[in-house]
């Protein structure tokens, strides 16, 4: 079996093969698993303010499922399992802070 699985498509398919001759019949079950790369489906920015702890959703396919790590400031993203962000910037810290995910 060959081909390019179509996006979206990851996941475990089962399917059997039935070998006949005359009237013997030989019958095998097989189990596909198609791998799909991680992407992102949630927007790409959020904004927080000075103070005010927020959180932003994020969230992704694939398969086997997508795990997400996080990297940045302020400080101590943390990004469990559930793909929400929790993010408390101090008050009085001004600025632009990028948030890696990946």
């Amino acid at each position: 079996m060959g081909g390019t699985p179509p996006a979206g498509s990851g996941g475990s398919y089962q399917f059997t093969i039935d070998a006949v001759c005359g009237s013997v019949v030989a019958t095998q079950q097989f189990t596909r698993t198609v791998d799909e790369a991680p992407a992102f489906t949630s927007k790409a920015r959020a904004t927080f303010r000075a103070g005010r702890p927020g959180t932003f959703t994020v969230s992704a396919h694939g398969f086997p499922a997508a795990l997400f790590t996080a990297a940045g400031s302020p400080p101590g993203p943390a990004l469990p399992p559930d793909g929400v962000l929790t993010v408390a910037p101090p008050a009085h810290a001004g600025g632009s802070y990028h948030v890696t995910i990946g």
